[in-house]
């Protein structure tokens, strides 16, 4: 089938009353509102031509269209509650489609996309796509499934009346008992994981489904889920999120600069204007030079550090931090994507906000912590230049293995 030839739609699902995570539709997540991200990944693709929000609440529609999603109608309440499926909502909005929409306007297919999966790409909602045009003629639908995490031959449902619990499947083909069986002997299962569904508008209208009889798979890794139900999992998806980011800014690193009072130190002297230093950052930063990362460390004209081989030492007495970071950026030729820098106090925040990567131990100036890409969890001078150190040398690994 011809994409050419079909209009589809995004169709965003994003109620009010959700329980897991109050009003979590328009919660702040990576500082823009939850369904920002679903309608940005649905707006991107080079299939879907129109993505609109079903929704009963006002205020989700205004910041859905907003984000600049298509919402222009409210969901009957009767249809938006805990126990509402989703035919109801998608059979609302076809009918709405029929009632305001051109015939040439008319949506073929539908693609659903729920909020609550900030971090989906557009490349797997436009290959899910793809893999059903190909399918089209003969399948209702195609869904994300991914390998079931536990298998549904091994469990059970409780019947109150004998107060027994009963096998979900008592027998299969050449085996009996499965729910006795080695697990290696069961067929394999999958779950619908609510990533990405497609649907036949002739699915609706006809069957009175979102499925129909006859779905096609679209196979999926379980490490590329990140469904958010619970204020657990909320704070998991983000913080994940966040050192993917972190991870990709670290692949381009190629100077660290560190500013030494606070940081690689815990910021107190003694009557000697000397200060100690944890082994592992010191550690850290050898690491880097045994990997050919450059490091350069700023101190003031009053503090001096352990000796390391081939680091490059800067004073703060006739020039400040950012004119420090401009002479050794042209000195080796670098862009600003490629430098790193650790900080801890307002005077560091020009820095910050220029370098490619920026950092700042745990203790460090509210200021500071708001715009750093990371916070490490530990303080100046107790292991925080190892955890930045240990990443610009692991970003090259998969955050999930």
């Amino acid at each position: 089938m011809e994409q050419n030839n079909l209009n589809i739609y995004a169709i965003i699902p994003a109620r009010g009353g959700s329980k897991g995570v109050p009003r979590k539709n328009i919660k702040l997540y990576r500082q823009k509102p939850l369904i920002y991200w679903t309608i940005q990944q649905a707006k991107n693709s080079k299939f879907i031509s129109r993505t609109y929000i079903s929704t009963e609440d006002v205020e989700i529609q205004r910041i859905a269209i907003e984000c600049g999603a298509l919402s222009p109608f409210l969901r009957p309440d009767e249809i938006s509650q805990d126990l509402s499926v989703d035919y109801e909502f998608m059979d609302h909005f076809v009918d709405w489609c029929r009632q305001n929409l051109s015939l040439q306007e008319q949506p073929d297919l539908l693609v659903q996309l729920r909020p609550t999966s900030p971090n989906r790409t557009t490349e797997i909602i436009d290959d899910c796509i793809q893999k059903f045009l190909l399918v089209y003629d003969d399948y209702d639908c195609i869904r994300s499934i991914s390998p079931s995490t536990k298998t549904p031959y091994k469990m059970y449902t409780f019947d109150e009346d004998s107060c027994a619990i009963k096998p979900l499947f008592s027998y299969l083909p050449n085996i009996n008992e499965p729910y006795n069986s080695p697990r290696q002997l069961l067929p394999a299962t999958y779950s619908h994981n609510g990533y990405v569904d497609v649907i036949k508008v002739s699915t609706i209208t006809d069957k009175e489904s979102v499925t129909g009889d006859k779905i096609y798979p679209y196979f999926m890794s379980n490490k590329d889920l990140d469904d958010i139900d619970t204020e657990e999992d909320w704070i998991i998806s983000e913080r994940k999120f966040i050192y993917k980011d972190i991870r990709h800014k670290a692949k381009n690193i190629i100077l660290l600069v560190i500013d030494n009072d606070g940081v690689l130190n815990d910021g107190r002297f003694n009557s000697k204007a000397q200060s100690s230093y944890h082994i592992r950052d010191i550690n850290g930063i050898k690491n880097l030079i045994d990997n050919e990362i450059l490091v350069a460390i700023i101190l003031s004209k009053y503090t001096d550090i352990p000796d390391i081989d081939n680091v490059d030492k800067y004073y703060t007495v006739d020039e400040d931090k950012l004119a420090i970071i401009e002479r050794i950026r042209h000195k080796y030729n670098l862009n600003w994507e490629q430098i790193a820098y650790v900080g801890d106090d307002v005077d560091d925040i020009p820095c910050i906000r220029l370098c490619g990567l920026s950092a700042c131990p745990k203790d460090s100036n509210s200021e500071v912590i708001q715009i750093c890409s990371f916070i490490s969890n530990f303080n100046g001078g107790n292991g925080c230049i190892r955890d930045i150190c240990d990443i610009i040398l692991n970003s090259s690994v998969d955050v999930d293995e």
